[in-house]
């Protein structure tokens, strides 16, 4: 392990229960701090909860995963940065939740991943589990639709949340509506049902975001990991920028999570999926391969321009500028982690504040 300031981030793997799948590549657990987790081993086949334990969310990074060029050094050390950057203390900006460590696999063979610890918010019910945001465009939850001015609030939230990742240093490399999460407050105001605990209105305007399991810093000197089959998404694709998903030797930009918080955006807008709207066009068939470029070019054309009407020209031109953003060049030998060693970097989010974030804040019902 690279330094022992973060020997506090290592879990040991008895402080965690696991309760349920949520997602490919996320599961519900329980947590118990390190005293609690002491307790728990002085019992065989623990099944009850400790009083101390807390829901959490347990977000998974495959080895195979891994760039085949990194050390093992390495690998440790890119973990442990994250961890460090999503368990120190955040503004509430960042939209993230409050990663209290991580467990590292436990042999090269079953259970070979780094597990990533999320407590649930305090403020949540710990009854009732996170819901996606995409979850919320099919089914019986497209009946929940904000209002105005709850999406605006969500695409606010979203925007300043990159803004603040890409300012510590750190790309996102995985934005989508299933990684946008909400949790349902614990005011006792919710409509109980016999299976559930159904969201508000008021919690649906408090997203986090989730899916940093392919998060790297920002620099030429760290490695982009591999897309593995255990947490793919058929749905990734929709999120793609077309330079990047077409193009095995360009490396991962801030543009492209531009690019990917634009589609999340236009969902929110439409409140529905980017691949209904893809759907939405006749010729194509439920099986047929997806073209990056002429999806882009259709919800350019089609789509972006009916955002005037819906949410507003500054949303509009939001969305634009996301999907319109360019490659911007860097220094080779920058390397700077949450620092300013690279003045493109800090005019591309100078820009994208400006183009994007601030362009939502100005969105808002009369």
């Amino acid at each position: 392990m690279p330094g022992a300031v973060g020997a506090n981030l290592v879990l040991d793997h008895s402080q965690i229960q696991i309760l349920s799948a949520f997602s490919r590549s996320h599961t519900l657990a329980l947590f118990r701090p390190s005293d609690a987790a002491h307790d728990a081993t002085l019992e065989d086949n623990v099944t009850t909860p400790h009083s101390s334990s807390q829901r959490a969310l347990i977000e998974y990074v495959f080895l195979s995963q891994m760039g085949e060029s990194e050390s093992e050094y390495e690998r440790v050390r890119k973990v442990l940065l994250l961890a460090r950057i999503l368990n120190c203390p955040k503004p509430k900006e960042f939209r993230v939740l409050r990663c209290v460590g991580f467990c590292a696999p436990k042999s090269q063979g079953h259970d070979n991943e780094y597990g990533f610890v999320y407590v649930f918010p305090s403020s949540c019910n710990s009854d009732s589990p996170p819901i996606p945001l995409r979850h919320f465009f099919a089914g019986a939850k497209r009946q929940l639709i904000p209002t105005l001015e709850g999406k605006f609030h969500i695409a606010k939230a979203l925007s300043s949340s990159i803004f603040e990742l890409h300012c510590y240093g750190w790309l996102h490399r995985n934005i989508s509506s299933e990684n946008v999460i909400f949790f349902v407050h614990a005011d006792g105001k919710q409509a109980k049902t016999a299976t559930t605990i159904a969201p508000t209105a008021a919690d649906m305007e408090d997203p986090y975001i989730i899916g940093f399991h392919h998060s790297r810093p920002d620099g030429n000197v760290y490695c982009s990991d591999i897309r593995s089959a255990e947490d793919v998404s058929p749905d990734a694709i929709f999120y793609q920028h077309p330079d990047y998903g077409d193009n095995s030797t360009l490396r991962f930009e801030k543009r492209h999570d531009y690019y990917a918080l634009g589609m999340v955006l236009l969902e929110i807008a439409f409140w529905r999926s980017c691949d209904n709207m893809w759907q939405e066009d006749r010729k194509r068939t439920p099986n047929s391969v997806i073209d990056r470029r002429a999806f882009k070019n259709k919800l350019v054309s089609r789509f972006v321009p009916r955002l005037a009407a819906v949410m507003g020209t500054a949303y509009m031109e939001a969305v634009q500028s996301c999907f319109s953003a360019q490659p911007f060049p860097s220094a080779d030998n920058d390397s700077t982690v949450g620092g300013s060693g690279n003045a493109f970097s800090e005019d591309q989010d100078s820009q994208f504040f400006r183009n994007v974030v601030q362009k939502l804040d100005v969105c808002f019902v009369g």
